[in-house]
Parts: structure tokens; sequence; C-alpha cells
């Protein structure tokens, strides 16, 4: 073997396998900072050790994280849109607040807007109560547009680093959320959002879709729906030029139903997943009761005990809501009662 032949090394290359712009990548790059050059040039590999831990994101709620919510971090950390498909109770809303909170570009660190879309005015108030003071300690100035409480001024509106609102409100202020821009969109229980194609128009209008972007959609869905192998070319083509970049959005619910309109179709090739897929699963569910003639009170104590943390209660009437929930807490349970409009919605605990 010649000299020239002994002194050159070879490099074993993966195609397609950075696992932050999809490149190229060597065997070596890959086992040392874990991106290709260019990334590298580029201050990507900061992102991924980012996301190799992901405390860092709830710490400010003082939560830590469970595996899903981990697995949805990490992709909310590489930019990535992507539905949340979960059980009630399994901290979406929560992960949705976390992210918003934390969001800047992870390269250069600059500040990211975001949009909370959630599904009652209710909702939107405890997460303006609960979360607002929290947001703005960490330097991100939070506003919330809903019918419990008096618009903010347009001009906070357009400083804004987070806004909360309901698919309502975006549906009847669409003049009002004229020319805000926003780089991230949070969909809390996204069956409602969907059913609104207002809604769906005013946050194609704040995430800055251009109308070329929706004409081509449009000839995209076209394409896909005449199945040609010919065609695929010219789909993938297509797919690229209609694909928002440098935003972001997510979904969250425990299910996906709602019918699949076109609105909601053109958002789904705008974000590069399909919305509003069926989703099915199976629960733990135990269907029982207790009969329980006399003590009310303290079988329903003794019951809420038993089952742990978290736990709703739904009762009639505000004046009822308000008593268990005293109840409750003079057994030194966290309780608190979910009451509107003299009309209870429930009772919502966490001891």
């Amino acid at each position: 073997m010649s000299a020239g032949w002994k002194n050159m090394s070879l490099e074993l290359v993966y195609e397609g396998s950075c696992p932050v712009c999809g490149g190229d990548i060597t065997l070596s790059q890959l086992l040392g900072v874990g991106v290709c050059r260019k990334c590298e040039r580029e201050g990507a590999h900061k992102l991924l050790r980012a996301a190799h831990n992901v405390d860092w994101i709830f710490g400010p709620l003082g939560l830590k994280p469970w595996g899903a919510q981990r697995m949805w971090a990490r992709r909310f950390i590489r930019g990535e849109s992507f539905a949340m498909i979960a059980p009630t109770g399994s901290g979406k809303t929560v992960s949705a607040i976390a992210f918003a909170i934390s969001n800047r570009d992870p390269l250069t660190g600059a500040p990211r807007r975001s949009l909370i879309i959630v599904p009652t005015a209710t909702l939107a108030y405890q997460l303006e109560k609960n979360f607002k003071e929290v947001a703005e300690k960490m330097g991100r100035r939070f506003v919330a547009v809903h019918s419990l409480s008096k618009k903010p001024p347009k001009e906070d509106l357009l400083e804004a680093d987070i806004i909360v609102t309901t698919s309502a409100s975006l549906v009847r202020s669409r003049d009002y959320f004229r020319g805000v821009k926003v780089d991230s969109v949070f969909v809390d229980d996204v069956d409602g959002f969907l059913r609104r194609s207002k809604a769906i128009d005013t946050v194609f209008e704040m995430l800055g879709v251009t109308e070329e972007q929706l004409m081509l959609a449009e000839e995209l869905i076209r394409l896909k729906r005449r199945r040609r192998a010919d065609l695929l070319d010219d789909i993938r083509l297509l797919q690229e030029r209609v694909r928002l970049r440098g935003k972001q959005v997510i979904v969250s619910g425990a299910t996906q139903s709602a019918r699949r309109t076109k609105r909601v179709k053109l958002l789904s090739e705008l974000v590069g997943f399909s919305i509003g897929t069926k989703v099915s699963g199976v629960r733990t569910v135990i269907d029982t009761y207790i009969l329980a003639l006399r003590n009310l009170d303290e079988v329903l104590v003794r019951v809420i005990r038993r089952l742990g943390r978290g736990a709703l209660i739904f009762v009639q009437g505000t004046e009822n809501a308000v008593r268990i929930a005293e109840l409750l807490v003079s057994h030194g349970i966290n309780a608190k009662a979910y009451v509107r409009a003299a009309q209870a919605r429930g009772l919502a605990l966490d001891r």
C-alpha cells in the first residue's frame, strides 16, 4: 500500500441526518457537537444543549415536567409545529404557558411573541390571574383579551410578548387584533378553535401568512386529491414554498375530531402536520358510585383524600360550590370554587 493511502483518513457521512437542518453530517460531528458543520457555524449546537435538559422551561412555574411535557418541550425548542394529544389534566395548558414565558430565539436569544388561544373567557381570566405576575417577573409583557374584562389599550396589545385570548374574541374583535404579529401560536382545545373559520383567518394574519401562500396551499390540496405518482415532485416543491418559516403553531386537545373544512386543510399545509385528525385512545376509567344518605360532607372529604391529588367536583349552584370549597379547605385540602356568572362550573381541587 502506498504512503498516500496510509495517510488518508476516511470520514463516514450520514446523509440527511443532521438533527437540526436535516442535511448531511459526518460521524465525528455527530459524536462531537451533535450537528453538521453548517449548523455549528450558525450556533445550532446551543439549541441541542438547551433541549437536553428542559427543566429550565418549567422552572419559573415551580413545576417538574413529566415525560410527555419533556418531549413537547424538546420539540418546542427545536421550533417544530406539532399537536399535544393527551387526556385532560396532563398539563397541556400549563405547558403552553411555560413555552410562552420562555419563548426566545434559540440562536440569538431574542424574545419571540406568543399567542395563547383558550376555549373560554373563564380560563383566560384564570391564566391571567395565575401567570401574569410570573411572566412579568421574567421580563415578558402579558395581556389578556376576553369578555370578563375591558380590552387593554391597543398599544399594550402591540407591545405584548404574551397574548391570551379566546377563539370567540378573535372573531368578535378582529379589527382590534389587526396589525398584531406573533411568532408562536398555542391553541388549547383545538376542536373549538377549528370550528371558527374567522378565528383561523385572524391567526393567519397574525402569523403573517400571505395571499400567495394561501393560493399555493389551495393548489397543493388540489394536487394531493389527484393521487398521482407523477405529481410527487410538484407536491414536494409546493410544500417547501407553502410551509411557514420561523413560525410555530402548537395545538392541544384530549382528542382531535373537528370537521376538516377548507380553512383547517390550509392551516395543516402551512404548519406541516395534519390538524383535526381523529385520535382515539384508551383511558383507565372506573364508573362507580357511593350511596350516601347521611353525612354527605364527611363522605366527600373521605373520598377526595382517598382519590389523591387532583379532582373535579360538579355541584349545583355557586353557593354550593363555595361552601364545599370552604369545607375542604377546613380539612386541609387545597380547593377552589370554579364559578362564573352565578352558574356552577365545578370545583377544582389540587391538594
